[in-house]
């Protein structure tokens, strides 16, 4: 699989990158191909699309833009006779999927990312979850089909990063049970069963909109995109169609929303009132925000305006974000002018003022803020335990102390059940077990959980998070310290009380704890370079002791972020040059410090291996200087062996 930021332009967030590679066969192998999530652009920045419009054109228009990103609406091929089964769920999308796979190698050679979303797909209405549920149980039943036969299909394809679960899922009040509890979780078990790692889009409904983000749950899987559409006002950015034959309004001005809604004024504020639900969501929870749609038609008086203040509350949250549309219908094209004629065509060869914003954002040099990723959790109170979940590439360790009174124990009745790590992460498993102290703290007693970063990539450390639970209406003293390992130690440079929660034990099967979420910013050193570790403790401090209460914590994850480096490298194509000697081509913003690895199993440990600049000896163990130029790219040649399984990466020395 290869990890990598959109390299074209200045705005990539420039990381190193690891590419593993099958050395003794040109197939890909899957559990090495998801070996961790696909890298993303930060921020992504692009355009939607049917799959019938993922031509050439379209390559040849994106050509003058920086855009990094394609979201793609799966749609069921029109008149079919061929509906879709169990067996065979792809069934009646062979001729839009061929316009995809066409677009694949394309979208590669542009280093373009695409996000596949389940758009029109076969039996569903755009009103499917307001008729009766048994009309739509087919099409509900199909949709965890499709996604199980797309993630196949498609599991090592290096451009497809993301898949989006369901586009504007629409349900009435009350009926929202159809799509959190039933559609999405069955959805998401699917793609799982065959990709644990590939990034997940996930939007609220009814339709998308931001609103729906206050009443909406965290996600339980650790990589969740959360994604709306915005099209506010509805009424102006949709008027003359549809609904709103014969509608005229401009931007900014007086507008309603939707027709039954009232008048108010609409400017830029407005835009952000309207958003605030998923601005609210991604800043009380640390999640990465994508705004999958939004435009206006190109009629519409102001819509650069629109266009202008919309992208830049975007950019001001750090959103990612793809404009609707280039390859549809052409009324929502900012190539074409107001008064040009319906087409299909990406092109309309009009430059105009709406074009010269989306422009100016596509192009931009900004990068958005890190995300958080999981390194390391625990979910179970089990000392000197493993970590239940780590990012590839990281592993870790826990053990407890106790000063006085009775020692930690594991508690498999009673569990956090919120489903995160504090409140940063998702996909915290309702699995049983947590750690638990019998009968107060008495003086103290601590939990110590450490991480190693095996990986080829330096990581800022984010947050230690964990949940409490503190019964009896009794309050503790927690301090946290950096106590081991490579980074700054600190004693107790975060302390803070718990408190009670409902004065009772927790439910026999899990209730929700406390949420606590500790930054490491305040480190003077918290970055893990590649072999470094680092161990924090959590000291409990008893100040209201009780008889017999008891004391758990559950939870517990270590979180940190990818750290920026000044190296991008590609591996552009792989091929067999003989039956010893493989041909790659590589892109590497700067040869001089870049070298081909390798190592015999995934636990072991990376290693410089010798190159070839021609396919013949010598091998040389060098940096990629030693190969031949082709354009901006390299071409090397490495030998490989009899070994059953060898891997190949390239990184810096």
């Amino acid at each position: 699989m290869i990890h990598t930021y959109k390299t074209k332009g200045l705005h990539a967030n420039m990381r190193l990158t690891a590419i593993f590679l099958l050395g003794v066969s040109t197939l890909f192998n899957p559990s090495v191909v998801r070996a961790a999530p696909p890298e993303l652009p930060s921020p992504m920045r692009g355009v939607t699309v049917g799959m019938p419009g993922l031509t050439a054109e379209l390559f040849t228009l994106l050509e003058e833009t920086e855009v990094n990103v394609i979201r793609v609406g799966i749609a069921s091929d029109q008149n079919t006779n061929n509906p879709p089964t169990a067996m065979d769920p792809l069934k009646t999308y062979e001729t839009n999927l061929a316009y995809l796979d066409a677009a694949l190698p394309m979208a590669e050679a542009a280093d373009i990312k695409i996000i596949l979303t389940a758009a029109n797909i076969y039996g569903r209405s755009l009103d499917f979850f307001w008729t009766d549920p048994d009309d739509s149980a087919g099409f509900r039943d199909h949709l965890a089909d499709l996604w199980g036969a797309i993630a196949t299909r498609y599991l090592d394809d290096p451009s497809i990063v993301a898949f989006d679960v369901l586009n504007e899922p629409n349900f009435p009040a009350g009926q929202s049970a159809l799509w959190y509890d039933e559609m999405l979780p069955q959805s998401i078990t699917a793609i799982r069963n065959v990709d644990t790692n590939i990034w997940l889009v996930v939007e609220p409904g009814p339709w998308g909109l931001a609103g729906g983000f206050s009443t909406m749950q965290l996600v339980n899987d650790p990589h969740v995109i959360y994604s709306f559409h915005h099209y506010a006002p509805h009424s102006y950015t949709h008027q003359d169609i549809g609904a709103y034959a014969g509608y005229e309004a401009v931007y900014p001005g007086t507008n309603k929303n939707f027709l039954n809604g009232p008048l108010s004024y609409w400017g830029k504020e407005q835009l952000r009132e309207e958003m605030q639900p998923a601005i609210d969501f991604a800043q009380t929870h640390n999640v990465r925000m994508y705004v999958g749609e939004f435009g206006v038609l190109r009629w519409a008086e102001g819509g650069a305006a629109w266009l202008e203040d919309s992208i830049s509350i975007f950019e001001e949250e750090g959103w990612d974000w793809t404009f609707h549309s280039l390859a549809t219908w052409n009324g929502w094209n900012a190539t074409y002018p107001s008064n040009a004629p319906a087409s299909l065509v990406p092109d309309g060869g009009y430059r105009g003022d709406r074009w010269d914003v989306l422009m100016n954002y596509w192009n931009s040099d900004s990068v958005a803020p890190p995300f958080p990723l999981l390194l390391a959790g625990w979910e179970r109170g089990n000392q000197l335990a493993a970590p239940t979940q780590t990012l590839a590439g990281f592993d870790g360790s826990s053990s407890w102390e106790v000063s006085e009174g009775t020692p930690w124990a594991t508690e498999w009745d009673r569990w956090d059940n919120d489903t995160t790590f504090g409140t940063l992460i998702g996909g915290a498993q309702l699995s049983q077990g947590a750690y638990r102290l019998d009968q107060g703290l008495r003086t103290s007693a601590s939990l110590s959980f450490s991480v190693t970063n095996n990986s080829l990539v330096d990581y800022d450390l984010s947050h230690l998070s964990f949940d409490i639970w503190r019964p009896n209406n009794a309050s503790d003293t927690y301090m946290v310290s950096a106590v081991g390992g490579d980074i700054s130690l600190s004693n107790n440079f975060a302390m803070g009380n718990t408190t009670g929660v409902g004065g009772v034990l927790p439910e026999v099967g899990g209730s929700d704890y406390e949420d606590f979420d500790i930054s490491l910013a305040v480190l003077a050193d918290r970055t893990l370079a590649p072999g470094e570790s680092a161990t924090f403790q959590i000291t409990f401090t008893d100040t209201t002791p009780a008889t017999s209460a008891k004391f758990y914590v559950d939870n517990v994850a270590i979180i940190g972020t990818p750290s920026p480096v000044a190296l991008i490298i590609n591996i552009i194509s792989l091929k067999p040059f003989s039956s010893q000697v493989m041909k790659l081509v590589i892109h590497t913003t700067d040869p001089s410090v870049s070298y081909l690895k390798t190592k015999t199993d995934l636990l072991g440990t990376w290693a410089n291996v010798g190159h070839s600049m021609d396919g013949s000896a010598p091998f040389i163990e060098t940096n990629l200087s030693y190969s031949t130029t082709s354009g901006t790219n390299v071409e090397i040649y490495v030998e490989t062996t009899n070994a059953p399984a060898q891997f190949f990466g390239v990184g810096s020395q």
